[in-house]
């Protein structure tokens, strides 16, 4: 994980977008730990582009039902040090244009589409460099098929939000 304001410009585009897509969802899930734990199968398999932000994660997925935002942070916090100015960032809670159900919706499913790209280069990359098929490159072509059709219903339900 590059270091500061200089190693989060290092980053791919694509790397840059998932990082604010997983701060965005932290933030939502310290505010609000009680509405995502419906949402707790697709966080706990998200492919996550920096450490810290899984652990935050699975820190607050692991309170209890009735967790405060307060105890949520305070969760975040004994696995990451850096968690209050890390879960502060979110901004799309704040928006008045969509219902709480659908922010959250938003939040995730952006969450998973940069999770899902993300996985689809990481099989890329290990296809391109296996020199021969074998059934671990099928299970990753498969893998990749699957995640595809996934990221294909991902952005086709955030492209009906913003056409709203």
């Amino acid at each position: 994980r590059p270091a500061g304001a200089a190693g989060y410009r290092a980053l791919s585009a694509d790397d840059r977008m998932q990082v604010a897509a997983e701060r965005e969802l932290l933030g939502a899930m310290a505010q609000r730990p009680d509405a995502l734990r419906p949402y707790a199968e697709r966080i706990a398999g998200l492919s996550w582009s920096d450490a810290r932000h899984e652990a935050m994660a699975w820190a607050i997925l692991s309170t209890p039902e009735g967790t405060t935002p307060a105890a949520a942070v305070a969760a975040a916090s004994s696995v990451v040090p850096e968690a209050p100015s890390i879960l502060s960032g979110g901004r799309v809670m704040g928006d008045d244009e969509l219902s709480d159900a659908e922010k959250l919706d938003f939040i995730v499913d952006t969450a998973e589409l940069c999770s899902c790209r993300r996985r689809i280069r990481q099989i890329r990359a290990a296809l391109s460099s296996s020199s021969r098929p074998d059934e671990e490159s099928q299970a990753l072509f498969r893998e990749a098929t699957e995640l595809q059709r996934r990221v294909n219903e991902l952005v086709r339900a955030l492209s009906s939000v913003s056409s709203e």
